[in-house]
């Protein structure tokens, strides 16, 4: 049987040549099986986004290398702009070739294929060719068919509320994106079986249903409590493993209840007890939980779940008096981590060419992401909390949002995890490589060999598609802490399209002595202040849409020692070091051992990163402190969040 990626790469695979260009409108080389194979067929993968780009990349690595005596050098370029679009110049130097879902699958409807998403695509082909209709299928025949061999929904045979469930929960569990187009085809079907259980919820969108099984589930253990017969029998075999596995990762959280004398013992476990034993023990069983997810984590999203838990688990974690209990969390974070670092050396090209919708997946995802949801006239504000970590966001939404459920997901910051580096990323929507464009290093600051500001950036980003007369505008350094800042504050209301850094969290990073414990009590003080509410308030009521994130996050690292060899680009960190050529890289990294190698290929070969691995910081041996540069999960996985009008 043909793998997908053996039918996308089919003539390209066999090319002699070196230089490729493929017309892809449809994405089928962002997925995640054919980006392996093109590393596999020894190919440099670019993705065009820009011209100036382009060219900046055509002229410095390709054209040099393309009729050089050294055959390691092979480039594939993948395009949406028709070949036509391509400068003449370039073009007669290279292959071109056009790839896309109606030949892959031809005899299905390519509007509603197109639909699916990309990573989801490799699963569907294989069982299309053993399903493989023996006629074309039209657009309801072809959604039907995904259904069932993509997502597992046959419609048919939901007759009944828990039908519906063992669905739904199944589904957003998995955090399986369905199309629109799917999910409206499959509520007109169950149209004539009344599920009044659901009237009036977005079954289908995650904070919804997500907001809705946490009453329902409420309701249940009242239900069983009182002895009277529940809406939705959730203990279901069907519904209960993926409910079991909610409750325990923290997205339905326990209710509060004063008979749990009165519920079976399985059904504890959703109920909230103040003790510290039950503490302590949920502290250990998400700890288990963790090791268990990571031991199998071979795809980002299994990264984004470990995420999740790892932040309910730091948040336990600064509650936990046990010392027998913080040295296990000791050696499970030590183990993790290593999982991780394997893991995202193996997979980082795959998340920097990964598709950005149905939603952003690393921190240069968003702008484009956030271009995509825009409807004409939306007011957009992009919020970067400099330093935030994932597990802090719960505080500051408690805060902010009291009534929201907004969507959140983790998304992966750049590596090295330094402001100047994925800031930049952020506010451009193009990963780091394509921000160096020449080799002077006279300067000592990453900033100055970039191509450009975070504020050009920005607005050159938007001017390209806005209309003459749109407000776009750029702001750093907000702190949100006093009055100071109303001048900013006041000429951030009156723009379109803001974006905009609070620099408070990383200011509190950088102190000294700082560690989990006190970080917390910090930002619930600078919180308390007001000032932090009422800028969010006033946004919402002007009418914007809001998308806040960060650039990284931060852990609490332990010092083994530090040195000085030749001349680093400045930045303030003790998990990285960043180098202006590779010999003095090679001295630095026979200094001290728990050093990696980060490739400069990431920075167009302009920067030459060491970095610290584990749990480990450039600092005075045995001192800690919080920390940012590396590779953790708490560095490198961030918050996104979305509040839409």
């Amino acid at each position: 049987m043909k793998s997908l990626p053996d039918a996308v790469l089919e003539k390209i695979k066999y090319s002699r040549h070196r230089f490729i260009f493929v017309y892809d409108p449809d994405q089928l080389l962002l997925v995640e099986s054919i980006q392996r194979e093109i590393i596999s067929l020894n190919y440099q993968f670019f993705q065009f986004f820009d011209p100036f780009s382009f060219r900046l990349w055509y002229e410095s690595e390709i054209r040099p290398n393309l009729y050089n005596s050294d055959h390691s050098f092979h480039f594939i370029v993948r395009i949406e702009i028709p070949i036509p679009e391509i400068p003449y110049d370039i073009f007669i130097h290279a292959e071109t070739y056009e790839v896309g879902l109606a030949s892959i699958f031809d005899k299905l409807s390519t509007p509603v294929v197109k639909n699916l998403d990309v990573s989801l695509l490799e699963q569907f082909y294989e069982s299309y060719q053993t399903f493989l209709p023996q006629k074309r299928l039209g657009s309801n025949e072809t959604t039907e068919l995904i259904l069932r061999l993509v997502f597992s929904i046959n419609i048919d045979a939901i007759n009944t509320i828990e039908d519906l469930f063992e669905n739904l929960i199944r589904i957003h569990y998995k955090r399986i994106y369905l199309p629109s187009d799917y999910s409206e085809y499959i509520l007109q079907k169950l149209e004539t079986k009344k599920f009044s259980e659901v009237d009036g919820i977005d079954i289908f969108d995650y904070s919804s249903f997500i907001d809705h099984l946490q009453v329902l589930w409420n309701q249940y253990l009242d239900s069983v409590i009182n002895g009277e017969r529940p809406k939705i029998f959730l203990e279901k075999t069907e519904i209960w493993v993926y409910l079991d596995s909610m409750i325990i990762e923290g997205i339905i959280r326990p209710v509060s209840s004063q008979s749990i004398e009165n519920l079976p013992p399985r059904l504890r476990i959703g109920v909230a007890h103040d003790s510290a034993e039950t503490l302590e023990n949920r502290f250990l069983d998400l700890l288990h939980r963790t090791v268990s997810l990571a031991n199998i984590a071979n795809h980002y999203s299994d990264w984004q779940k470990i995420c999740s838990i790892w932040a309910d688990i730091l948040n336990l974690r600064m509650k936990v008096q046990n010392q027998k209990h913080i040295e296990k969390f000791n050696a499970v974070q030590s183990n993790v981590e290593e999982l991780f670092l394997h893991w995202i050396q193996k997979s980082y090209p795959l998340i920097l060419n990964a598709p950005y919708l149905p939603e952003p997946v690393m921190v240069h995802h968003i702008l484009p992401y956030i271009k995509s949801k825009r409807k004409n006239g939306d007011k957009i504000a992009l919020i970067v909390i400099d330093g935030l970590a994932y597990y802090e966001w719960e505080l500051i939404q408690k805060e902010i949002l009291k009534n929201d459920n907004p969507k959140i997901i983790p998304v992966f910051a750049h590596i090295p995890t330094l402001t100047s580096i994925s800031r930049k990323s952020i506010f451009s929507g193009v990963p780091p490589f394509y921000l160096f464009e020449n080799s002077d290093h006279q300067s000592n600051s990453i900033n100055d060999i970039t191509q450009s500001k975070e504020r050009n950036l920005w607005i050159n980003y938007w001017s390209s598609s806005e209309p003459r007369g749109t407000r776009i505008s750029h702001f750093t350094g907000i702190r949100l802490k006093d009055i100071t800042d109303q001048s900013k504050i006041q000429e951030i209301y009156q723009s379109d399209i803001v974006g905009l850094v609070i620099n408070t969290i990383d200011e509190f990073i950088h102190e000294e002595n700082f560690s989990y414990t006190l970080m917390p009590k910090k930002i619930r003080e600078w919180l308390d202040q007001g000032f932090v509410s009422q800028f969010f308030n006033t946004l919402q009521d002007r009418g914007f849409n809001i998308f806040i994130t960060s650039d990284h996050g931060h852990i609490l690292a332990q010092g083994i020692g530090d040195y000085n060899e030749g001349e680093l680009l400045t930045e303030n960190s003790k998990r990285a070091k960043i180098f202006k050529d590779k010999a003095f890289q090679s001295r630095g990294l026979s200094k001290l051992d728990e050093q990696i190698i980060w490739p400069s290929s990431n920075f167009n070969n302009f920067l030459f990163p060491l970095l610290m691995s584990g749990t480990r910081s450039y600092d005075k041996k045995n001192h800690s402190s919080l920390c940012h540069g590396g590779i953790s999960i708490e560095e490198v996985l961030v918050p996104f969040i979305e509040i839409l009008r």
